[in-house]
């Protein structure tokens, strides 16, 4: 059995914002809100003709200068293709505020995107990697984010090539 002062740090440490859960007013589907409920959510078009599966692929927390933040990446399936987004979050203990889309991927008509953005903490730094060519994610640029005056800031970027 835990004692008192353990379950009040494995409860400081969990998660306050249910990102499986949610309601994201941006996606990388068609404009308008979609909720999710175990992760998973659906979306139409302008004229109800289509649906769009929207899913959270992932969901990574950190601290940057002390402040907790957390980024989403949101993926849709449309009937042909797919696009998937990263979303930074500034988490204020049971809350989230949307802070701004940090990276996107589009890998053109016909094709799943399935992990074409990576996301880390570590060392009070945020890093996002994403594949920038399309069809075979040969390219990919990552971007490093710091606090500064306040503000999540790009404080580096980096292109690279992937090797198979």
């Amino acid at each position: 059995m835990l004692a008192p002062l353990a379950l009040a740090v494995v409860a400081a440490l969990a998660p306050a914002v249910d990102f499986e859960n949610y309601t994201y007013r941006v996606t990388p589907c068609n404009p308008g809100a979609i909720t999710t409920h175990a992760g998973q959510g659906e979306q139409f078009s302008d004229d109800k003709t289509q649906s769009f599966d929207a899913y959270v692929e992932q969901v990574v927390f950190g601290e940057l200068a002390g402040r907790s933040f957390a980024v989403v990446r949101l993926s849709c399936s449309f009937p042909v293709g797919s696009s998937s987004a990263a979303y930074l979050y500034a988490i204020n203990g049971h809350s989230a505020t949307y802070l701004r889309t940090i990276a996107t991927a589009d890998p053109g008509e016909g094709h799943m995107m399935k992990g074409w953005i990576h996301i880390r903490f570590a060392h009070n730094l945020l890093y996002v990697d994403r594949c920038v060519s399309t069809d075979d994610c040969t390219h990919g640029i990552v971007t490093t984010y710091a606090m500064r005056a306040g503000k999540v800031a790009a404080v580096y970027e980096m292109n690279h090539k992937y090797t198979p």
